[in-house]
């Protein structure tokens, strides 16, 4: 079991894989600029765009969803309905332009070792 940090917006993902001790950060996954083209396709696309993340998320024990704009929070919809088993291991979502891995594995950290996000 494994803690996750998903940063996400509407058309990319990556996904952050926490180490034992809370200082190693590693890029577990990467979705590269996945695109919509006209109204009708942005449900059916971002409907397979979540299930590739949550896809690979199976074994996490925590998961932290990060980003700009309203990519994080549909992704947690998107869990919420197809997935509320995964859905629960979450445990918080978080506004994050785009951060450095530096920032990105200092907030992870702070995070995580919050008691109110013991796992």
């Amino acid at each position: 079991m494994a803690l996750y940090i998903v940063w996400t917006d509407r058309q990319n993902a990556k996904i952050f894989k926490l180490g034992a001790n809370s200082e190693d950060l590693e890029l577990h996954w990467k979705q590269p600029d996945h695109k919509t083209r006209g109204p009708d396709a942005e449900e059916h696309e971002s409907e397979k765009f979540y299930h590739s993340i949550a896809a690979e998320l199976r074994d996490a024990k925590g998961i932290l969803i990060v980003g700009p704009g309203v990519g994080r929070t549909h992704f947690k919809h998107h869990l919420d309905k197809h997935d509320p088993k995964l859905a629960a291991k979450v445990l918080g979502v978080e506004s994050a332009d785009h951060p450095t891995d530096g920032q990105l594995k200092a907030l992870a950290r702070k995070f995580f070792n919050n008691p109110l996000h013991a796992v």
